[in-house]
C-alpha cells in the first residue's frame, strides 16, 4: 500500500519524489 511505501522510503531515505510514484 501507499502507507507502506512511504514508511519504507522514509525509513531508508526520505524522498518526496518516491512518494508521488505509486
Amino acid at each position: 500500500g501507499v502507507l507502506e511505501t512511504v514508511a519504507r522510503v522514509t525509513r531508508d531515505k526520505p524522498k518526496k519524489n518516491d512518494t508521488k510514484e505509486e
